[in-house]
């Protein structure tokens, strides 16, 4: 049986680290000896990993941490792991780990805007490239650039959907004034800022609602910029800013419209889980969020940086109920039949053995 290792910064609240853990959980689940490795830090996502014996925290230091880095080389060789998959800035280390234990080695790129990558980073990428088995991207933009950019062969991409364990909800209702939530940790790249705008646009056309906002306040961006936005914009009493939060379902089922503002996204774990709860939802147009809401037919989109737009897409929710009612039943049916574990382990299974080929071996 191949021995598998996935590699990761953190366990600290986030998409790739979700991932991570999802994944790790159903190729156990599957009787495919995974471990589970975090380089740097524990956080909250460690209580959901299930396979607690399989697993190896370095307490990394820093990048130059050579007990760390030879104590996972040793792992490594001593439990015979014959695959790496490196999440995101993992790779760094993932590829020396390579040259010094000879295992294969797949990226699983997270960055949801990789064709803005610097000059000087793409250079870097592209002489890692060379060390890599296979590429995991996020959605089809990212495939292209690294085709393109880096010169990878395509036969050794993989583009992976996302699942999400929450179980289909069953929301509650029965209550006066509506309520919406957006779980995305606050990051400028999240478009905090655009939705509370939107919302300041929304409060002033006499709509009744009220706001959540549950994520990881990173960088305390969150206390810098929005507390005092939220202030003047007077929605003090309409946003409420939970935090980290592990009763994400719960916290759905109470909430009748999901919403996403970032400015990029790969495909946001999240917006599957708004689904799943069967809120309809308001997303704006980038990563793969379109294609998750069927282009349209299973939510609300728009266009990024525009409040005006993501106002009125929340209004016209927030006024129909019967649109609600529908957008949510339809994206919940498409998550739950195109979005699963199931589904994403086979893919994910199969693209091992493909990558544990020599290139030449490898058939169009």
């Amino acid at each position: 049986m191949t021995r598998i290792l996935h590699l990761i910064d953190t366990l600290h609240p986030g998409g790739a680290e979700r991932v991570a853990v999802n994944l790790c959980n159903a190729l156990n689940n599957r009787n495919l000896d995974t471990t589970l490795c975090a380089s740097r830090a524990e956080g909250l996502f460690f209580e959901f990993y299930a396979y607690k014996n399989q697993y190896l925290f370095l307490q990394k230091r820093n990048a130059l941490d050579f007990r760390s880095f030879f104590k996972l080389a040793s792992f490594i060789k001593k439990q015979k792991i014959a695959l790496v998959h490196a999440h995101s800035t993992s790779l760094y280390w993932a590829v020396a780990l390579k040259l010094i234990c000879g295992n294969r080695l797949i990226w699983h790129d997270h960055f949801g805007n990789r064709p803005a990558t610097r000059s000087a980073q793409q250079k870097l990428l592209r002489f890692l490239s060379r060390f890599i088995d296979g590429v995991i991207c996020v959605n089809e933009t990212n495939k292209h650039w690294v085709e393109k950019y880096l010169s990878f062969d395509a036969r050794r991409m993989l583009v992976l959907q996302h699942f999400t364990t929450q179980h289909k909800g069953t929301r509650n209702v029965n209550r006066n004034v509506l309520k919406l939530i957006c779980v995305a940790n606050l990051r400028p790249e999240k478009g905090h800022t655009n939705l509370i705008e939107a919302l300041r646009l929304l409060k002033g056309t006499g709509v009744e609602f009220e706001a959540t906002l549950v994520g990881a306040d990173i960088d305390r961006y969150y206390q810098r910029v929005l507390s005092p936005m939220i202030k003047e914009a007077q929605l003090e009493e309409t946003i409420k800013y939970l935090g980290i939060r592990t009763d994400i379902p719960l916290l759905l089922s109470e909430s009748d419209i999901g919403v996403l503002s970032s400015e990029y996204e790969g495909l946001p774990v999240s917006l599957l889980e708004y689904g799943m709860a069967g809120l309809a939802c308001v997303c704006t147009n980038v990563g793969a969020c379109a294609s998750v809401l069927l282009n349209g037919e299973a939510g609300l989109i728009v266009a990024p940086h525009n409040p005006g737009q993501l106002a009125l897409a929340l209004s016209r929710l927030i006024r129909d109920e019967d649109l609600r009612e529908h957008l949510g039943k339809k994206l919940q049916k498409h998550v739950t039949e195109n979005y699963s574990e199931k589904k994403a382990v086979d893919e994910l299974s199969r693209f091992y053995q493909l990558c544990s080929q020599p290139t030449k071996n490898i058939q169009l």
